[in-house]
């Protein structure tokens, strides 16, 4: 699967630029090859004028959108126009409540899965989010895909269950944050080894002012063996990575076909993962 994920710069712009700017990046992919684009947390407000008062001014409800707006309709629509898998990050408003979500619509322009953040960090939990219920892995024509959201790598229960309900890859949506980029990396190797699971990074690029000192997280794909398959410099753009979420991996130890099998039956027994 050819993956594109988009490192949205972080150089302030207002929301209609940056609707432009995402919807430019989907027809860059698409024209690149991608089946399936991701955008990275918060996407469209995300050091935005209209963002940055809002939350200044503790008000995330005028960030927020249902997912019937014309402002995220249109990437369902942009999905189906570029015959591609489309992620998009976004504060959700459902029901007067608000969402870190992260929703995903097939080539045919349909929503197929919502996946709403479920740890907050205080925070957002101060802003208003609401955190989500639990969600199962979502189904692609690629396989199954988990997604976790920025603060949630810390906590590998949702994605440990993920992998018992038959994940095949995980996505990691997240904003840039200052963890050495070797911390970063070996992090995202040991996650992908322990869930026998390719795991693909999608992060914003710095301003202009922060991109020359930075050492911390960039956009990254990790295969099922921990190795690093693709690492993107930190600039903006849409980037390209090869992504195998069928990679069986052979284990000695058992009689199963491959490896994520035997630790996806070993891990049915956790009563901890089986919770909600």
């Amino acid at each position: 699967m050819k993956l594109a994920a988009v490192a949205v710069s972080e150089n302030i712009v207002d929301r209609a630029q940056r609707l432009a700017d995402l919807k430019a990046s989907v027809a860059e992919a698409a024209q690149a090859g991608a089946e399936m684009i991701v955008f990275p947390e918060s996407c469209i407000s995300h050091r935005t004028d209209e963002g940055i008062a809002a939350y200044e001014g503790n008000k995330l409800i005028d960030m927020a959108r249902a997912i019937d707006d014309p402002e995220i309709d249109q990437f369902r629509l942009l999905a189906e126009e570029h015959n591609l898998i489309l992620v998009i990050n976004t504060e959700e408003l459902d029901d007067g409540k608000i969402y870190n979500s992260s929703i995903v619509y097939s080539s045919q322009g349909a929503c197929i899965g919502k996946y709403r953040k479920r740890f907050l960090p205080d925070p957002e939990i101060a802003l208003g989010f609401e955190p989500g219920a639990y969600t199962p892995p979502i189904e692609t024509p690629f396989g199954k895909m988990g997604i976790q959201v920025c603060w949630e790598m810390h906590f590998p229960d949702i994605a440990m269950r993920h992998l018992i309900e038959g994940a095949d890859f995980f996505l990691w949506l997240t904003m840039p944050f200052d963890i050495h980029v070797a911390g970063f990396t070996n992090r995202m190797s040991c996650r992908a080894a322990d869930l026998c699971a390719p795991l693909v990074c999608v992060t914003h690029a710095l301003p202009d002012e922060r991109i020359a000192n930075w050492d911390g997280i960039v956009c990254m794909a990790v295969d099922a063996l921990g190795r690093v398959v693709g690492s993107a410099p930190q600039r903006p753009g849409v980037h390209i990575f090869d992504v195998d979420p069928q990679q069986h991996l052979d284990s000695p130890h058992t009689s199963f076909d491959n490896h994520r099998a035997y630790m996806q039956s070993m891990r049915k027994d956790y009563a901890v993962l089986r919770g909600n």
